[in-house]
């Protein structure tokens, strides 16, 4: 093992926390736009929709706009539903 000190650092890298997934920015688009009510996720197979049905509750959770929106799947469709509020 070899210390050495006073050495010339190098950069640190930044994280910019990643890219959004379409299926994130979309919803993201339902929840902003007032003409949109709703949408529908459609996939190959049933697996792939549980997953990214469970990777987006997860992230309206984390955005905190799991009250905004109703997100469930039925077989291989994910649908997200606009949740208005009453005042």
């Amino acid at each position: 093992m070899e210390i050495n000190y006073n050495i010339a650092l190098p950069e640190k890298k930044i994280r910019n926390g990643g890219n959004r997934s379409k299926e994130s920015s979309a919803m993201l688009n339902l929840v902003n736009d007032n003409n949109m009510k709703n949408m529908s996720l459609s996939y190959d197979n049933e697996t792939d929709a549980k997953r990214k049905a469970a990777t987006l509750k997860a992230f309206a959770k984390k955005r905190k706009i799991n009250d905004k929106v109703e997100i469930y799947r039925i077989d291989n469709i994910i649908y997200v539903k606009k949740v208005v509020k009453e005042n």
